[in-house]
């Protein structure tokens, strides 16, 4: 939805996502996308964070490459 100009609508699609699979990191990325497309960078970065203490605490991991390189870039 973000690649056809409805952001509001990836929003939705992505919250919806996330939490039928919260482990799945691309819905996380489009997550983040979205936030930012609809103009709320910091729930954005909110979503990488909250994303990040999920991953740390449940799994001993830190997020993909791709995912940081996203969150770098929502930052700038």
């Amino acid at each position: 939805q973000l690649e056809i100009g409805e952001p509001q609508t990836a929003l939705e699609s992505a919250l919806e996502a996330v939490k039928l699979d919260p482990y799945r990191e691309r819905t996380h990325r489009c997550l983040m996308r979205a936030y930012a497309a609809t103009g709320n960078r910091a729930k954005a970065v909110a979503a990488y964070h909250d994303f990040r203490a999920l991953l740390a605490k449940e799994v001993g991991t830190d997020p993909e490459p791709e995912t940081e390189a996203l969150y770098l870039k929502i930052l700038d």
